[in-house]
């Protein structure tokens, strides 16, 4: 993983646990996950709408709505830039707590709209990353072809108007940083599922 993503390491070092089940929303290629699993010691899974896994990972085709996992199965959920993709964001942040164990911690890094220039360079460049440059890394050998294929619903937020939705669903923020990355503001979201972690 590049080394602009290296705080993503340092916050899962910080904040998630070192056993049990971790999930990847969204996980494209599946590497994320991989990487994640293996400096946490956790059993990776990963789920997205297409197939792009290249991973070895417990991966599933989903249709985006309903995640096909039972209630309280991960110890730790990571949501990648996936939500503005999402058909609907609010009924996605629902299933996501849904399968966090209570205590569980989840990471949620989104593209974020804190004005109206950011929101349409947000789009400018979410068009550009998963169709222009997919397509290219596809025809270059680097890439399966369903990469191309990421739903586009351009469903971006505020930082009050996505802490709404997390709370809304039992989830506590723990942490919450803007990350400037070129032309884009990446909001970064520590979560925790409300409840008490049931012992072993």
């Amino acid at each position: 993983m590049a080394g602009q993503y290296q705080y993503r390491l340092e916050l899962l070092d910080r904040f998630f646990p070192r056993e049990g089940r971790i999930l990847d929303v969204g996980c494209g290629t599946g590497q994320g996950v991989r990487q994640y699993a293996d400096r946490l010691g956790l059993e990776p899974f990963g789920i997205d709408v297409i197939n792009g896994n290249q991973a070895s990972i417990e991966f599933q085709v989903y249709d985006g709505l309903t995640l096909p996992y039972e209630d309280a199965y991960f110890d730790a959920v990571t949501v990648v830039h996936v939500l503005h993709h999402a058909a609907d964001p609010d009924r996605l942040v629902s299933e996501i707590a849904r399968v966090a164990k209570p205590g569980g911690r989840l990471m949620i890094i989104e593209d974020m709209a804190s004005s109206r220039l950011q929101t349409q360079l947000t789009k400018a460049c979410d068009l550009y990353f998963n169709k222009v440059r997919n397509f290219w890394k596809f025809a270059t050998g680097r890439q399966k072809l369903d990469m191309v294929r990421v739903p586009m619903s351009y469903e971006v937020r505020s930082y009050p108007q996505w802490s709404e939705l997390f709370t809304g669903n039992g989830l506590t923020t723990l942490l919450m940083k803007s990350i400037p990355h070129r032309l884009v503001e990446h909001g970064v979201f520590i979560l925790e599922k409300s409840g008490a972690r049931p012992h072993a």
